[in-house]
């Protein structure tokens, strides 16, 4: 829900710069608003505590019960490791708890007691014939659509739901420029929506999102699950994309085919294992294909009748999974034009081919059509769900397009062309990337030459710092290497912004570039059949449609394969598993939805606690958007002056701050609004001689002089003093600018954005509120002194970095769309 909009009497005449207009649906039967940006960007309402339970944990018989029974679910215990512990527990028990379990039966009675208030698995039976025979299969799925009810008439959600497409604007100073954020700003939703309004007037939309993915669920592979997640698009994205109530749910289990050696490559064979497939997704589908006509009066959480007509608004997958969603044998792209990133090609209409595919004629015949357009005999699960076109909600994937895909596709030849510069060279680099500093969510390596992953986390943290290191290697007379090099400097600024078409079809011109420079010597590499070039393409046309690429991402619902094969290796006996992992995700939505529960209600109590906000706002280890933790005894200054006295940065410390004890901090957080989501964002920052065993003095961005100009600085010391009644937040650091001169050729045409320290003697005292936001900074090894920064970092880093490095070859090229 957004904050409450200037009343439309007292809307401005004239906007202000980065002010916020919705417009929203006519469904909505309200009028255009316009929000000061300040408002926007607050955060989500909480549910209204008169929604909530004082016995959250119901129906387990206490919070006690409730808490040991999630403990020894996520603990994945075995019944008689749950007796053991329950007779242990009741031999100390002092009386005072109100734990009344005594052995497994009592916490397997709490959880099917607890399990009767919610959708469970079930089992059907698919089946297909293959070479005239009947071949049938269990299906485990719970209700897919009771699941989607039992959401929306959830009051803790009631604030979470939009049930109104918008146009969401951001006024520049001369225009209002459109930006797409969360999925009902996008235009599949609005046309949805206006397709409903022409036969009810009153109805809504509903968003389902799915994925789907085979995993391997043993260590060495050999036994799989094929698990469905869905989530539901109208929720606000910090509650659609979590794991606790709202988040996604394990919806179905996909029957795994066995493929059998002599039929797997065999056209029949595949078409039969594509018709289970979509007969499962039919089952699964069945409800919300019904109510995608008629509609499903509900009373939602917020205590508001609403008609809902469920679409199926995004399928998230990778590759190989949306050839079975959308039955096809491939792109309808010339082979020989898969990496030609400044072509386009006509879209299947959905439409077009069910009409091909239930077309009566002879089989042969009928058979040749489809192969031509790269089409299966097979009739789409998702045809019958109104609304839903299965080739429009079938989305870019980020993490296989780019992580998995096609960095590394790059990575590879980058690999091989260190590793034919010598053993000198690959130690220069393995060395250099173990030299990275530390950074919150990105994970350090001591090797790049040796290193083989398929972990989209590794590879982003790989991606963030290989460029910096590895350009000072490379010369211009290593063309192939150098322009290489261009093609991942291109590939880094669309991974970060994915919004510029431009950008896109100048990273196919590097491509060519790097191409041509190879000549014969390429590795083999076909870049022509490689189909995750092709598919960045599509990257634009699905922001403009479903949103930011967050609400398609695979990586959301691939978190959830970690519990399952938890679960297969620890609770199941390892056969006929699917049922079993059916029933403890059966447990496992129990305690996710109790849990959120007692969560929801502690934090409500604890907000009655007599200690007020405004208190809390003045504590001494908050100042402003900037929190101090780690915080160590206090020094008199003469006393780090002498532990110092070697490091010039200390030099007439006591000068620059005219007191004698001051408290250290080791720990910074700062809060930021980012540039790209205009939400809150936070860094997580260290200034430690001794972090995990090593030094660790992070780098940050700080308005400085009366212009309040943006520069970069490492942290040296962060400290609080007190003086009378006031305590200050201040920070001793060392300045950094930008290298004067002309600009080296390798810094332009990599857009590198290359800094240098000044001298320690000449550190400074700055407040702590002037720090902006953290920085990741990677050394030059052959420059002391010297810094790249990452700018590919996240899209907030990249765009600071267009104002601080104006002069960059590849920022004067960046305009929006």
């Amino acid at each position: 829900m957004l904050p409450p909009p200037i009343s439309p009497n007292d809307q401005p005449q004239h906007p202000s710069i980065d002010d916020i207009k919705v417009e929203y649906h006519a469904g909505a039967q309200r009028p255009t608003v316009v929000f000061a940006f300040e408002d926007f960007c607050e955060e989500r309402l909480q549910p209204d505590p008169s929604v909530l339970n004082d016995k959250p944990w119901h129906p387990f018989n206490s919070r006690e019960d409730f808490e040991f029974a999630e403990l020894v679910h996520e603990a994945r215990m075995s019944q008689d490791m749950i007796n053991r512990l329950l007779k242990l527990m009741q031999k100390v028990n002092s009386g005072q708890s109100g734990l009344t379990f005594s052995t497994y039966a009592d916490v397997r009675q709490a959880w099917e007691k607890a399990s009767l208030f919610y959708p469970m698995f079930t089992k059907s039976t698919v089946s297909a014939e293959y070479k005239k025979v009947n071949y049938e299969f269990d299906l485990h799925h719970r209700s897919l659509w009771d699941w989607i009810v039992s959401q929306v008439q959830d009051p803790k959600l009631a604030s979470s739901f939009h049930w109104d497409a918008q146009r969401q604007y951001k006024y520049d100073g001369t225009r209002w420029v459109r930006f797409y954020e969360q999925p009902w700003t996008g235009d599949m939703f609005w046309d949805v929506q206006s397709d409903i309004l022409s036969t009810d007037t009153e109805g809504k939309p509903l968003g389902i999102i799915l994925w789907a993915d085979k995993t391997k669920l043993s260590t060495f592979g050999t036994q799989k699950g094929h698990p469905i997640v869905a989530r539901i698009a109208n929720l606000d994205e910090k509650v659609r994309n979590g794991i606790g109530v709202g988040g996604g749910r394990i919806v179905g289990l996909i029957p795994v085919i066995e493929d059998d050696a002599q039929e797997k490559s065999k056209k029949p064979y595949i078409d039969w294992k594509n018709a289970i497939y979509h007969d499962a997704f039919r089952v699964l589908l069945e409800q919300v294909a019904q109510h995608s006509r008629t509609g499903y009066r509900v009373r939602c959480g917020d205590s508001c009748l609403r008609t809902l007509y469920p679409f199926i608004h995004i399928v998230s997958a990778d590759y190989e999974e949306q050839c079975y969603f959308a039955l096809i044998r491939g792109l309808h792209v010339p082979k020989g034009e898969l990496s030609d990133l400044s072509s386009r090609h006509p879209e299947r209409s959905e439409e077009h081919v069910q009409e091909l595919v239930e077309r009566k004629e002879g089989k042969g015949a009928k058979e040749d059509s489809l192969k031509l357009l790269g089409l299966r005999a097979v009739k789409n699960a998702f045809w019958p769900v109104l609304r839903t076109n299965i080739f429009k909600s079938l989305s870019f994937d980020r993490l296989h397009a780019y992580l998995l895909g096609l960095f590394l596709h790059l990575l590879r030849p980058l690999k091989t062309i260190i590793a034919d510069l010598g053993r000198k060279a690959q130690t220069f680099v393995d060395q250099s990337l173990n030299a990275v500093p530390s950074w919150s969510g990105l994970t350090r390596f001591s090797s790049l030459t040796h290193l083989d992953f398929n972990d989209g986390n590794y590879l982003k943290s790989t991606t963030n710092s290989v460029l910096h290191f590895i350009a000072s290697r490379f010369s211009f007379s290593h063309s192939s290497g150098f322009e290489l090099l261009k093609a991942i400097r291109k590939y880094l600024e669309y991974d970060t912004l994915e919004d510029y078409d431009k950008t896109i079809q100048q990273f196919g011109q590097r491509l060519v570039t790097y191409r041509e420079a190879c000549g014969d010597n390429d590795d083999g590499k076909d870049w022509d059949s490689i189909i995750k070039v092709h598919t960045h393409l599509h990257a634009t046309r699905d922001i403009r449609l479903k949103g930011t690429m967050i609400n398609m991402d695979t990586k959301t619902s691939e978190r959830l394969n970690a519990p399952l094969r938890k679960a297969y290796l620890m609770q199941t006996n390892f056969k006929n598993v699917e049922g079993q992992l059916a029933h403890l995700d059966d447990l496992s939505m129990v305690i996710c939805d109790v849990r959120g529960a007692v969560d929801a209600w502690d934090e409500y109590m604890s907000s009655q606690e007599e200690v007020t906000a405004e208190l809390k706002k003045d504590s001494p280890s908050q100042f402003g958007h900037v929190y101090l933790g780690a915080r160590c005894p206090p020094t008199k200054i003469s006393t780090l002056a002498l532990d110092f006295v070697e490091d010039e940065a200390f030099h007439d410390f006591r000068k620059k701050i005219q007191r004698c004890i001051i408290i250290e901090h080791r720990y910074i957080r700062v809060d930021y609004e980012s540039r790209v989501t205009w939400r809150k964002e936070t860094d997580l920052l260290r200034c430690s001689p001794s972090f995990h065993g090593a030094p660790r003095h992070d780098t940050v961005i700080v308005n400085v002089g009366p212009d309040e100009m943006s520069a970069f600085c490492k942290l040296i010391l962060p400290f609080t003093y007190k003086y009378e009644e006031t305590v200050y937040a201040l920070a001793l650091v060392q300045m950094c600018e930008t290298p004067s001169g002309i600009r080296q050729p390798a810094d332009r045409d990599l857009g590198l954005c290359r800094i240098r320290e000044q001298p320690r003697r000449q550190s400074q005292v700055i407040p702590l509120r002037a720090v902006r936001r953290g920085a990741l900074m990677v050394a030059n090894p052959r420059s002391p002194g010297e810094h790249f920064v990452v700018d590919a970092l996240d899209s907030d880093m990249f765009l600071r970095c267009i104002e601080l490095f104006p002069d960059r070859n590849m920022a004067a090229q960046i305009q929006a769309p």
